[in-house]
């Protein structure tokens, strides 16, 4: 039971994808690709999808950078991509 009611708090979790869409150009139709998340964050439509994709790692690095990410997910029971709350907060051992 946590806080609340005894709910859990919520947790955000980034899953990015990257979307397409069919739009105006300078130079007529084209696909346009913008990196959504269900955290309400997205980015400027893009040509290519390479830069959407690429979009979307950034964002993954924004929120969790590697060094609170999860080191042992299976262990933890989380998502490699998500700040861990067990591995974010530890030190390295010195020598290590």
């Amino acid at each position: 039971p946590g806080a609340a009611g005894g709910r859990w708090p919520a947790v955000t979790r980034h899953r990015p994808v990257v979307r397409s869409r069919i739009g105006a150009t300078d130079e007529g139709e084209a696909f346009l690709y913008r990196a959504v998340c269900g955290c309400g964050w997205s980015s400027p439509e893009r040509l290519a999808r390479r830069e959407a994709a690429e979009d979307c790692e950034a964002h993954l690095t924004e929120t969790a950078p590697p060094e609170v990410r999860c080191r042992e997910p299976k262990k933890h029971r989380s998502d490699p991509r998500d700040r861990c709350a067990l591995c974010a907060d530890q030190l390295a051992l010195p020598g290590l």
